[in-house]
């Protein structure tokens, strides 16, 4: 029995000698050597850093949770938040320009952290605005960025009054868009137009005074035919009788997904046509017999009810689409705020097209709209003001001929709701 005791007393004091050795290695291959990782800290601008970090630890951390001390611009204290293992970067926003911050990098289930230092501030911004009059209602803003990584979106926006009343105004647009045009601006008027990329509290602005660029004319009333000396039309049609002329073709196509085109939703009264969408998605289409090779056309509308699209496109002679192209130059929702638009390239598959820039004058009043069809450009006008111009790069302009036609379209939201879209007369040239 002794023997029995003294091997036994000898087993657990080796394994407590063993345990004495092993313990203090365990905890020191729980602590990641200083090589394991290592951080960067890089000035993007005035108010931001980007923390980037390696790692070679085995196995990786479930998270990590970056920080900095420090105040920033806000008036925050010291600041960390957890990130994914997979994270291999963040970048600080709103910080004071001048301040030295130390930047912390932390493995989750560790203390150790590791860090870097950087004072924002003496480098270039990294996002710079331009902004260009356009005429007297419209100021085109640019703007470049060495962000990185690039925001997901920007805000842009503008300082002042609108011609319709409407204070600052901002909007949301794509991390890959780098420019906007702003409407219905007042003449003479200075705005001062700010972008701000998505998570940060920096805008970067410019500013710019409409006015001074617009040919004569520009209010509502006028017409692009008038401000553009674009002469006797060659044919026009004022809607004086009581249904629509010979010169068109109205739709019989009940099974159209964009409604059931009915002859008898296309209506002449007092002197307007009249496109009638109701909510069992009865809905009027026609198209102008004339076909033609470049042009321009204007008409006077408006639209009220609410659910439809209503359009004003040049489509090909051919009706072979998408093959001989589309020209949406004017689409909007029955009774909404913008016109906008897409210009579908002839001879691509998939579909390439070009999207208007948004002319938000309220569609509900009363408004003369236009289109020019070139070899060299695509432009349009909204009571006679420059609305958009875009060149023909590619094959844009090459649709070999088309025409005229009116719409009002389900697009997804007809059905339920009811519009009219109202024209007072319609003109067009050739070119």
């Amino acid at each position: 029995m002794s023997r029995i005791r003294s091997a036994w007393a000898a087993g657990l004091a080796g394994a407590a000698a063993l345990a004495l050795v092993t313990a203090p290695l365990g905890v020191a291959e729980a602590v990641p050597r200083a090589a394991d990782v290592v951080v960067t800290a890089t000035v993007l601008n005035t108010h931001q850093v980007k923390v980037d970090w390696t790692s070679s630890l085995s196995p990786q951390p479930a998270s990590w949770t970056v920080g900095r001390g420090g105040t920033d611009d806000l008036g925050t204290g010291p600041w960390s938040t957890t990130v994914a293992g997979s994270a291999r970067t963040f970048t600080f926003n709103s910080l004071v320009t001048g301040q030295q911050y130390t930047f912390t990098v932390t493995p989750a289930g560790s203390t150790q952290g590791y860090t870097a230092t950087a004072t924002p501030g003496g480098t270039a911004a990294a996002v710079t605005v331009a902004a260009t009059v356009l005429n007297a209602a419209q100021v085109k803003v640019d703007w470049t960025s060495s962000l990185s990584p690039a925001p997901a979106s920007w805000t842009v926006g503008r300082g002042g009054t609108d011609s319709l009343g409407t204070g600052p105004w901002s909007t949301s647009v794509a991390g890959s868009t780098r420019t906007f045009t702003f409407n219905s601006l007042v003449a003479g008027q200075e705005y001062t137009f700010t972008v701000t990329p998505a998570g940060s509290t920096q805008g970067y602005t410019a500013t710019a005074t409409p006015g001074g660029t617009t040919p004569p004319g520009g209010t509502p009333g006028d017409t692009a035919g008038d401000t553009q000396g674009w002469g006797t039309p060659v044919w026009q049609d004022d809607f004086t009788g009581t249904a629509p002329g010979p010169d068109w073709g109205l739709y019989s196509d009940p099974g159209s997904q964009h409604g059931n085109r009915q002859p008898g939703q296309c209506q002449v009264s007092g002197g307007t046509l009249k496109l009638v969408s109701l909510p069992d998605r009865r809905t009027c289409g026609m198209a102008h017999r004339r076909n033609q090779t470049h042009g321009r056309w204007e008409a006077r509308v408006r639209t009220s009810g609410g659910g439809w699209k209503s359009l004003f496109i040049i489509w090909p002679q051919s009706d072979v689409w998408p093959r001989d192209g589309e020209y949406d130059w004017m689409e909007q929702t029955a009774g909404g705020n913008c016109y906008g638009g897409f210009l579908h390239y002839p001879g691509h598959t998939p579909i390439t097209q070009e999207v208007l820039p948004s002319n938000c004058v309220g569609t509900s009043q009363w408004h003369n709209v236009a289109f020019e069809w070139s070899a060299g450009s695509m432009k349009g006008w909204v009571d006679g003001r420059l609305w958009y111009s875009i060149a023909a790069n590619a094959d844009l302009t090459q649709m070999p001929a088309g025409h005229l036609t009116i719409q009002q379209d389900d697009q997804g939201s007809g059905s339920g709701n009811s519009a009219t879209m109202e024209v007072d007369w319609v003109r067009g040239w050739d070119l």
